[in-house]
């Protein structure tokens, strides 16, 4: 029963279109960074695409794998809606998209093409290395954290290095882009790898189920909505690790700041 319900899942995730999920997801990016390096195009274009793709672009380095092609050499694409979705967002006569994007629910749909990448990202990093290295554990948690979250930390890195970063680092003070990472890869190892609980299918649809209605519920809510907490507090408590401090210094929480830790990859 709980199979079936998670099947369907995935295959409700998997019947919208790349495009659209690819255009929700370039568009609600660009909005995101649209006050990262302002005034200077190039750099906020090239950071924003980092923003979005950085994870697919870190793991297919690591990986060296013709089944994880670099996605701006494989084709034209993202590349292409990338730009077109930049442009949007930041030159489009009028304001008009930007504007549009302030309404919380424009927001809850474009969120959700990005959960839907995300956790698909995820997932297809973990199979993958688990297929081109049979019988290893590390090396697939590895490309799952960083298929989730290694666009936002390499934006850290880039903002650090210019000077011009407000706040400490989400490697410095994890946040909702690292935990959520960990905990789904986490999860899709030990029920499909170790444990052949569910499939990986069953396991992409619960996952996508669970990031899609936390960035939508947040989206909707006006703040972060953030489960990865209680799990969070739970491993500092037994590995007695100190909590890091609170990222700080970026000035007053708003809605898109609250949101813009959530696209990492």
């Amino acid at each position: 029963m709980a199979g079936a319900i998670l099947d369907s899942a995935a295959a409700l995730f998997t019947a919208v279109p790349f495009e659209v999920q690819l255009g929700g997801h370039c568009l609600i990016v660009a909005h995101l960074c649209k006050h990262k390096f302002e005034n200077k195009f190039a750099l906020n274009c090239v950071v924003g695409f980092i923003f979005a793709f950085g994870g697919g672009l870190v793991t297919s380095l690591l990986l060296q794998s013709a089944k994880a092609p670099l996605s701006f050499l494989a084709g034209d694409t993202i590349p292409a809606f990338w730009v077109v979705a930049w442009w949007l967002m930041m030159h489009c006569p009028g304001g008009v998209v930007s504007s549009l994007f302030e309404l919380r629910a424009v927001q809850g749909l474009a969120f959700a093409c990005l959960g839907m990448l995300r956790s698909g990202i995820m997932v297809q990093r973990i199979d993958l290395t688990r297929t081109l290295h049979p019988g290893t554990w590390s090396g697939p948690w590895l490309m799952g954290v960083l298929g989730g979250c290694a666009g936002g930390m390499l934006v850290d890195a880039i903002e650090a290095g210019s000077g011009s970063s407000k706040h400490l680092s989400e490697l410095a003070s994890p946040g909702y882009p690292l935990w959520s990472a960990a905990l789904v890869s986490t999860f899709h190892l030990v029920t499909v790898h170790w444990l052949g609980a569910l499939t990986s299918f069953q396991s992409l649809g619960l996952v996508q189920s669970l990031l899609v209605a936390h960035v939508v519920g947040s989206a909707m809510a006006g703040g972060s909505l953030d489960w990865t907490r209680p799990p969070a507090a739970l491993f500092h408590a037994l590995t007695r690790i100190p909590v890091p401090p609170p990222k700080q210094g970026a000035g007053p929480v708003t809605r898109a700041k609250a949101l813009a830790g959530q696209a990492a990859a």
